[in-house]
């Protein structure tokens, strides 16, 4: 027990220091905490970590996913997830089998292939921070290892699995999945970007439980590819995670997805002005919220004592003294008072409504309340609601401006043109796959790997102010 609550403590550390802190409540952080601590104890700390970015395998579903191919996680339970609105998906037969034989795989494919573990890089990674131009890009990688070659040691990143026996024929004989080339390059990308360090070879590792042994199907450096799931994993973070946006659950997986020929000319520059306008709005609201943010935090540190009104260039400024709930003591508080916590789940959310906590301690703890609410001093930055008068006309003008620049904006973005040609949806055949006979599996071809063009949805790079 006492250690289980060393580890939620440090599970706790570790969200307070999310980027997407801000926009989870106390509540919510407990309720998550509770349910990982009674699910999966053992990797709480695990879980917590993987909340700061998107690891190799949930890269893979997103890009399958954007494409329009089968995916074991829908991108909205993902996402949801890194927001702690969902709690990490229930071990499987499939997730439990792989966890388990990992160990067994990697013994099994050192013997066959004669392969080192570069331990010391391995080890390394996971002190070295994310590569600053992705953040949001994590790995853990299964093993780095070094394998006899032409000229010596090469470094290869395997990536272990361990399939049903129907899968595993399906990859021997039709290749690589994509969601596992997406995974695979990922960590190729974390090993270059942050270590510096060249890898040979890509390595899918499928263990065939009816030959109780290991083949090694190699997965060549596709660049296009690398770019598409760093464009994907750019807009699943910056346009969802950090915004606290959950993205809607689009068409199946077997929708039919339309070439730029089956589209009139006028949709398609409709679509792109459409996108052109989104960008410089993001922008826009990126930069007004943090100068939201950073004015009211000082106008409330100046004027500490007293509540304040200032209407100013079409804006209205408000600044008092607010009690603040405590919300997590409040919970814990209610728990113990055996109140029934469901009646205060806000609607439609999967977390605590404030007020309806609040009118509960009231209620069922009336001298207790006070001692939950904290004085916070707030400023409240919004257009000012005059009709009439100097600033009323003044927001007009404001409104108007803006109206007549963002034409002006969009037509200063550079590089437009036609949108990108989509790949041919091809099953693939990687070069160094042997006949599923029992022999080994050479582990140097490199040729013949693609992967379809992704078809997005939305701005797929941060917005750069």
């Amino acid at each position: 027990m006492q250690q289980l609550g060393q580890m939620r403590e440090q599970a706790q550390r570790i969200i307070d220091a999310l980027p997407q802190r801000p926009l989870l409540e106390p509540g919510r952080i407990e309720q998550w905490l509770d349910l990982v601590g009674q699910r999966d104890p053992a990797r709480l700390v695990w879980h917590a970590e993987r909340l700061g970015g998107l690891g190799g395998s949930e890269i893979g579903e997103l890009l399958a996913a954007e494409i329009g191919h089968h995916t074991f996680d829908h991108p909205a339970d993902i996402v949801a997830q890194k927001l702690l609105l969902k709690g990490p998906t229930d071990p499987t037969g499939d997730t439990r089998r792989g966890v388990e034989m990992e160990p067994l795989i990697n013994e099994k494919f050192h013997a066959k292939y004669g392969a080192r573990s570069d331990t010391e890089l391995l080890q390394s990674l996971g002190k070295t921070p994310p590569p600053a131009a992705h953040p949001w890009c994590r790995g853990f990688l299964d093993d780095i290892v070094w394998l006899p070659g032409a000229n010596g040691e090469e470094r290869h990143i395997p990536d272990y699995k361990a399939p049903g026996s129907g899968r595993v024929k399906e990859i021997l004989q039709r290749g690589v999945p994509l969601a596992y080339r997406a995974q695979l390059h990922q960590y190729r990308y974390l090993v270059h970007q942050t270590k510096g360090v060249d890898i040979h070879n890509l390595l899918l590792v499928v263990f065939d439980c009816d030959q109780w042994q290991p083949f090694a199907l190699p997965v060549a450096y596709d660049p296009q590819l690398e770019r598409d799931l760093l464009e994907v994993g750019n807009m699943y973070w910056h346009d969802y995670v950090l915004r606290g946006i959950v993205p809607e659950r689009g068409p199946s997986a077997g929708a039919r997805i339309l070439a730029d020929g089956e589209i009139s000319q006028d949709v398609a520059e409709e679509i792109q002005q459409m996108a052109i306008t989104k960008v410089i709005c993001d922008a826009g609201y990126t930069q007004y919220n943090a100068q939201k943010d950073g004015l009211g935090a000082r106008l409330a540190a100046e004027r500490a004592e007293e509540s304040v009104r200032l209407e100013y260039y079409g804006m209205s400024v408000n600044i008092e003294t607010v009690q603040q709930l405590e919300l997590v003591p409040a919970v814990e508080r209610l728990r113990r008072e055996g109140i029934d916590m469901s009646a205060l789940i806000k609607e439609g959310y999967d977390k605590y409504d404030n007020e309806k906590v609040r009118a509960a301690l009231e209620y069922y703890l009336p001298e207790e309340a006070p001692r939950f609410l904290s004085p916070k001093r707030e400023a409240r930055i919004q257009k000012t609601r005059r009709k009439h008068g100097a600033q009323a006309e003044y927001r007009d003008h404001l409104e108007q401006f803006g109206r007549e620049f963002w034409p002006y904006m969009r037509d200063q973005v550079p590089g437009l043109g036609a949108s990108p040609s989509p790949y041919t949806d091809q099953p693939l055949t990687p070069q160094g796959t042997a006949a599923h006979n029992g022999d080994s599996v050479s582990v140097n071809g490199n040729e013949g790997d693609g992967h379809e063009r992704v078809r997005r949805t939305g701005p797929t790079r941060e917005p750069q102010l």
